[in-house]
C-alpha cells in the first residue's frame, strides 16, 4: 500500500512540476509579448506625433501606413496572448476537475471500507 501511495505521489509530483514549468514558460512568453506591444505602441505614438508636424504629404502617408502596420502587429501579438491565456485557463480547469475526481474516488473508497 505504501509503495502504491509512493508511486501515486511521485506521478502526481511529476505532473505538478510539469504544470508549473508550463505556467512559468507561458508567463515569460506573456511578459515578452507585453513588452513588444508597449514598444510598438510607443513607436506608433512617435510616428503619429512626427506625422502631425510633417509638411510633406508623401512622408505623412508613409508614417501613417507604417503606424497601421505596427498596430496590426500589436493586435496579432494581443491575439496570441489571448490564445495562450485560454490554453492556460483550460489546463487549469482540467487540473481542478482531475483533483476533484481523485478526491471523490478516495471518498468513495473510504465509504466502501466502512
Amino acid at each position: 500500500m505504501i509503495k502504491k501511495f509512493s508511486s501515486y505521489v511521485s506521478e502526481d509530483l511529476k505532473e505538478n512540476l510539469a504544470g508549473k514549468a508550463y505556467a512559468y514558460t507561458q508567463y515569460r512568453k506573456h511578459e515578452q509579448q507585453k513588452a513588444k506591444i508597449v514598444s510598438l505602441s510607443n513607436r506608433i505614438q512617435e510616428k503619429c506625433r512626427s506625422g502631425v508636424q510633417e509638411r510633406d504629404l508623401h512622408v505623412k502617408i508613409n508614417q501613417l501606413l507604417s503606424s497601421v502596420f505596427d498596430l496590426a502587429t500589436a493586435l496579432k501579438i494581443q491575439g496570441e496572448m489571448s490564445s495562450s491565456l485560454a490554453g492556460i485557463e483550460t489546463s487549469n480547469s482540467l487540473l481542478a476537475q482531475n483533483v476533484r475526481k481523485e478526491i471523490e474516488l478516495a471518498l468513495e473508497k473510504q465509504k466502501a471500507k466502512k
